[in-house]
Formats: structure tokens, C-alpha cells, sequence
């Protein structure tokens, strides 16, 4: 599989959430990019390309997330968590660059 570089998993992780917040009644699972992306990547982790991203073989963890980085705190927490506010969490995700 092909190493996901930080510069692809930003472009991808915001490709998917603004799908996403277009198409709520839906899993971000659901991404019809999901399939050839996982072929070219492997397995997702946790549907999340920065998760995917930090845990490739590299051990980071968390502690590197580029969501983590930018805000200072997890996507569980904070002001727009992504399971209850997918909208808010989602223009979050755009403003990382």
C-alpha cells in the first residue's frame, strides 16, 4: 500500500467532511470516494484519513493529528465535536490547510 502523506490526508479528510455535511442522512462510511481511495491506502483507519495518517506504521498517535495541532484539543472534544456537530466540526476540518 501507499504511504498517505499529510499534504493528501488534509485534501482527502476535507473532500470527505464538506460530502459529508452535504449528505448528512448518510455514514461518512458512506463516501463513494471510500473504495478506491482504501485501495490505494489500505484500510482507513477509523474512517479518518488524519488517524490514518498518524498511525501508519509511524506510531505518532494522536499527539500528531493535524486537527489536534491546529486546535489543541481531540475531534471528541471541544466546541464542535464531529457526532454532534458534524456542520461545525466539518469547517473546522476546511480551515486546516
Amino acid at each position: 500500500m501507499k504511504y498517505l502523506h499529510l499534504k493528501v490526508a488534509k485534501r482527502l479528510c476535507r473532500e470527505q467532511w464538506a460530502w459529508y455535511v452535504d449528505n448528512l442522512d448518510k455514514n461518512k462510511r458512506n463516501w463513494p470516494k471510500k473504495e478506491e481511495i482504501e485501495e490505494e491506502y489500505g484500510q482507513i483507519e477509523d474512517d479518518c484519513f488524519f488517524c490514518h495518517y498518524v498511525f501508519q506504521g509511524r506510531g505518532k498517535g494522536c499527539d500528531a493529528c493535524p486537527f489536534r495541532l491546529k486546535y489543541g484539543h481531540w475531534c471528541l472534544r471541544g466546541p464542535h465535536p464531529y457526532i454532534s456537530d458534524p456542520v461545525g466540526f466539518n469547517a473546522m476540518i476546511q480551515a486546516i490547510k
